[in-house]
């Protein structure tokens, strides 16, 4: 009976270990950034995306990428490893893509919050003229 108990008391523990660790949901992310007049692809826009930190997640980071022509479509962008939550922290807001007119003197300064979801996400933002 004892050596029964300790086995159970062995698993109880090794579980809640296991509950303590906490993992990044990481999404690949594709997307496009048109004008709001004629949705035309936007190139040449520097975009920034602001996330968490997959290798420190009590921390967030700052990318920045520039858009471009893919498959004859204007305005493509692409990121790998957007952290969008971890199994403790949830929900819409920790992601943020911000365009900046010091960076892009021809636009203003606009910033969404995408709901991003699942291993791969398609992000499509306008941008008025």
């Amino acid at each position: 009976m004892t050596k029964t108990l300790m086995f159970m008391i062995i698993i109880v523990l090794a579980c809640l270990s296991c509950a303590d660790t906490d993992e990044a949901f990481l999404s690949h992310v594709y997307g496009w950034a048109y004008t709001k007049s004629d949705s035309t692809g936007i190139n040449d826009l520097t975009i920034r995306i602001r996330d968490i930190n997959a290798y420190d997640l009590s921390q967030l980071r700052e990318r920045t990428i520039i858009t471009e022509t893919m498959d004859s479509l204007d305005g493509y962008f692409e990121l790998d490893s957007v952290c969008y939550g971890t199994t403790s922290i949830q929900g819409i807001g920790y992601v943020i893509i911000f365009i900046d007119s010091v960076d892009n003197p021809n636009w203003p300064d606009t910033n969404w919050f995408p709901d991003i979801r699942g291993p791969v996400d398609t992000v499509i933002f306008y941008l008025e003229d």
